[in-house]
């Protein structure tokens, strides 16, 4: 039976439980009988502590250190998971949070049973109603559930397939460009005089997805033009120009240097919207895909997306900058994007007030920031595609855990493949990769082929559900309910 988790209105409605104080950050020895009493952590030391989530220590995708803010106005609720007891199919315990409101007494945890229509050996739903005996009260409490596994048909997904990326509605003319988006994007970060040839090679490996930045300091948006061009226009180019999605960024707050090879792409004392319109102008120059500066109309040089580089000091800020880009959609510009954006109310204050919402979030994917646990959430929530960077680099740990090795060695597989399609099956996200060497660019794409195939089968499925759950626990990640998203 996996784990699940729920909802509960009140903890009155659960018996051995006080409203004391939680136990001091730094008593170990206490977190650690919590964990070993519930049979989950042994003997093992809880997480180290950091600072996204309040101090409070880690341990795992059943421990929520937050409350969920609830829509229209609803009281907060606190979440509880229940884990199976071992030996049993039916019978779990309660496990309240470790936050600031609630110590519990392991000795007095409540269990709780299925009822009979819902106990069996099968995998429980995603949504479950579960009775909860309770000792103070002749009522039995309804408890919505939702488990951590998901249903077979949406646990595994083809995760080497593109995703739904629409183009704005309708406009006047139909408008050239792609419908979604790939799961693998090239990103051309600090690839200096390199770029062109890389993202040559990478097009030509089969990459159909390139990221860039109109920013000189980390980016040559220039050769990524030059690269792009050189592949459409060799022999052996077999896509079109409206079959690849190029995505490129405004970055704010540039200051010229004469270091850099090529100039800030605009004045930085002019107003926050003709910086913007400079910048995409630079950014058409840089990506035409034709060889003509001037072409016609009809094959008029587009970006699939542009993205907001980083929030600006403040929200009204950012909505400025936003509105200005919103001006550019659709021509020249088909979506518009955020990057570098880790506080979901900064982000959600965005989509609330655009007129033209996110289509992309592009993040870096890594532990100081809780792997983005709740920005991906809101993403889901509001059909955002995520974009994942320094995966690899910031993310050791990870690739040398126990889902990763597992899913590479039955899926024969690098690591680094295996962490990939670990990050891009927690929800609609994807990937920057960033390698230089031409023969993992392929490798990479084919073996993200190689784990949805094996995924699939009989075998790789139970191993893949395990492995997925085991990951989530990793990086403490609750996916299967967006309800806290803002």
């Amino acid at each position: 039976m996996p784990s699940v988790r729920c909802w509960v209105d009140s903890i009155d409605a659960f018996p051995g439980i006080s409203d004391g104080p939680s136990p001091q950050k730094g008593s170990r020895q206490r977190r650690e009988r919590h964990l070993a009493g519930v049979g989950i952590l042994g003997s093992e030391r809880p997480p180290t502590k950091n600072r996204t989530n309040n101090g409070d220590a880690r341990v795992g995708a059943w421990l929520e250190n937050t409350q969920a803010r609830m829509e229209n106005g609803c009281t907060e609720r606190r979440r509880y998971l229940y884990v199976p007891i071992e030996g049993s199919n039916d019978v779990m315990k309660l496990i309240p949070p470790r936050g600031t409101h609630h110590a519990i007494d392991i000795s007095e945890v409540p269990t709780c049973k299925l009822s009979s229509s819902q106990s069996n050996n099968s995998t429980i739903p995603n949504i479950r109603r579960l009775c909860i005996p309770n000792k103070t009260s002749p009522h039995t409490s309804q408890v919505t559930m939702a488990t951590t596994a998901a249903s077979p048909s949406n646990n595994n997904p083809d995760i080497a397939a593109d995703l739904p990326l629409p183009l704005p509605a309708a406009t006047p003319r139909p408008l050239p460009g792609v419908t979604s988006i790939p799961r693998l994007i090239y990103g051309t970060a600090w690839k200096t005089d390199r770029t062109a040839h890389l993202v040559t090679d990478a097009l030509s490996a089969g990459f159909r997805a390139i990221d860039t930045a109109a920013q000189p300091k980390h980016y040559r948006e220039d050769l990524v033009g030059a690269g792009l061009r050189a592949y459409l226009s060799s022999p052996t180019g077999p896509v079109a120009r409206s079959a690849l999605y190029v995505q490129t960024k405004f970055t704010p707050s540039q200051t010229p240097s004469s270091d850099q090879p090529i100039p800030v792409p605009y004045d930085p004392d002019a107003p926050i919207d003709a910086q913007i319109r400079a910048s995409v102008s630079s950014s058409l120059a840089h990506l035409s895909h034709l060889p003509t500066p001037d072409p016609p109309d009809q094959d008029a040089p587009y970006i699939d997306a542009l993205l907001l580089h980083s929030p600006l000091p403040s929200p009204s800020q950012t909505l400025a900058a936003w509105r200005a880009m919103e001006q550019l959609v659709p021509h020249p510009v088909r979506r518009l994007g955020i990057s570098n954006i880790y506080y979901p109310e900064d982000l959600a204050h965005l989509i609330a007030h655009a007129t033209i919402k996110p289509s992309v979030v592009q993040n870096r994917f890594y532990p100081a920031t809780g792997h983005d646990r709740d920005i991906r959430a809101l993403c889901r929530r509001h059909g955002i595609v995520y974009q994942s960077f320094w995966t690899l680099t910031a993310n050791p740990r990870l690739l040398r855990s126990r889902p990763v090795s597992r899913v590479a060695a039955a899926a024969a597989v690098s690591a680094e493949v295996a962490l990939y399609a670990l990050v891009l099956a927690l929800g609609p996200n994807c990937v920057l990769n960033g390698t230089t060497r031409r023969e993992h660019m392929r490798e990479d794409l084919d073996g993200l082929r190689s784990v949805a195939a094996w995924s699939a089968t009989g075998e790789g499925d139970a191993q893949w559900r395990e492995d997925l759950a085991a990951f989530r626990v990793l990086i403490s990640d609750y996916a299967a309910d967006d309800s806290t998203a803002l």
